[in-house]
């Protein structure tokens, strides 16, 4: 698969069953770019669940936006785990994404 960014190619890096329907692959591209790709299990959905699984990945992107940009811009200053209790997510999300933002 290329890479959404640079459009190398990638390697995955972990699967996982995903809401019982979808695969979900971490990969990495040879550029470094980390991205998730979804996968749909052939034979699996019907058309209505399909639409009811799609609904609820893309529901979950504002929010995913919103926590990111309230780590970074919001807590910039303090440590990773006051940021985790403060939004509600783990200490060691907080790290990632501070590291996919100043990368080295």
């Amino acid at each position: 698969m290329k890479c959404p960014k640079c459009g190398a190619d990638s390697s995955v890096k972990d699967t996982r069953a995903y809401m019982d329907v979808f695969l979900k692959r971490t990969r990495l591209c040879f550029n470094n770019h980390r991205f998730v790709s979804f996968e749909v299990l052939a034979g699996h959905l019907q058309r209505r669940d399909m639409e009811t699984t799609r609904k609820a990945i893309l529901g979950q992107r504002p929010a995913e936006h919103k926590l990111k940009r309230a780590i970074l811009e919001h807590h910039a200053g303090l440590g990773s785990g006051l940021v985790a209790e403060l939004v509600g997510c783990s200490s060691a999300y907080v790290r990632q994404v501070r590291r996919e933002a100043n990368p080295l």
